[in-house]
């Protein structure tokens, strides 16, 4: 019983004073999405794609993997992430379980793959739709960004 208890003291530590050494080491051990945001970005969203691609059957805890990186996300991993979902044969539980963090973090850099994407969607009404209603979403941020430019 010590052993988890010593173990839950050390991660409340390194969340408490965010050591990316720790954080880093302790994920290595085991999921945490709690300690994500203690790593650099480029950590945070290796780890996060990591998980994504470890996720197979409990989809509903995506939100809290994608959701430990903050937004905005990189060129890089808004496409990479996007490329994982596609790819997934649970792709449409996927994009609903992300759908407020791909609101709030997708990089433009991932529109393009994202209009294919909704071209190619198929008969999957509910994913066609989600991903209608996210590219809808970032093409009129897009375009009220550019207007008060």
């Amino acid at each position: 019983a010590q052993q988890p208890d010593l173990l839950a003291g050390i991660r409340r530590a390194v969340r408490a004073r965010r050591d990316p050494v720790w954080a880093a080491a302790l994920l290595e051990r085991g999921w945490d999405a709690t300690l994500v945001p203690a790593l650099p970005r480029e950590a945070r969203e290796r780890v996060a794609l990591q998980r994504v691609d470890a996720t197979t059957v409990r989809v509903h805890e995506l939100g809290a993997v994608v959701g430990a990186v903050d937004p905005p996300w990189s060129p890089d991993f808004s496409v990479a992430l996007l490329s994982r979902l596609r790819a997934s044969k649970v792709g449409s539980a996927m994009v609903l379980a992300t759908m407020p963090h791909l609101l709030a973090g997708l990089h433009p850099a991932a529109l393009d793959p994202l209009e294919r994407w909704v071209a190619e969607a198929g008969g999957d009404q509910t994913l066609t739709t989600n991903l209608r209603n996210l590219l809808q979403f970032h093409s009129v941020k897009r375009s009220i960004t550019e207007a008060f430019r």
